[in-house]
């Protein structure tokens, strides 16, 4: 799954295309095959995308002729080029729309939304359908989400760190597999 705040490119769509090609090949061999899209519309790739329609509007203005995914990835580009100068905005924008809250998560909506439907037009061109679109946002507010993170730390496979820049964040001790 491409990151849902801008075009497909060659990475990306050659990820759809094997995807699509093993999907294919199960199906030929008759096994029934569901083709799913996991669109990850929450987190900072996202924030950033927000971020730059916020601060940089006026010098991205919206555009008849853009699709929703090109768009998006100008405003992206333009929120990677301010994000230093703010943190904390990235931060609450970050929350707002894990938390599917505020005007942020408005923003985000309307601009994954059109962004997902402009990718999914470039994949119907190559001929590749999803049978599943699953959205992120919707693991997080079913809960599911939050059950695997706990069934996963409780094994000791992978733990919270407590300290340092990455503080907060699930890491899997790889150690084990050197």
């Amino acid at each position: 799954s491409a990151n849902p705040n801008k075009p497909l490119h060659m990475g990306t769509a050659r990820c759809a295309i094997l995807g699509d090609i093993i999907a294919r090949l199960f199906k030929f061999c008759n096994y029934n095959v569901e083709v799913q899209n996991y669109i990850d519309d929450l987190g900072r790739q996202s924030a950033l995308t927000v971020l730059g329609k916020i601060k940089k509007e006026n010098e991205v203005p919206f555009k008849k002729e853009y699709k929703g995914e090109y768009y998006a990835g100008l405003l992206y580009i333009k929120g990677c080029e301010i994000a230093d100068q703010f943190p904390e905005e990235v931060n609450k924008i970050i929350k707002e729309i894990e938390k599917g809250v505020g005007e942020s998560s408005l923003i985000k909506e309307r601009l994954i939304s059109q962004s997902v439907m402009g990718q999914l037009q470039t994949a119907w061109r190559l001929n590749i359908f999803y049978d599943l679109l699953v959205w992120e946002r919707d693991v997080v507010k079913s809960g599911l989400f939050s059950e695997a993170l706990k069934k996963i730390t409780s094994t000791g496979f992978a733990k919270k760190l407590e300290s340092g820049p990455d503080s907060g964040c699930i890491v899997v001790d790889m150690k084990q597999f050197e």
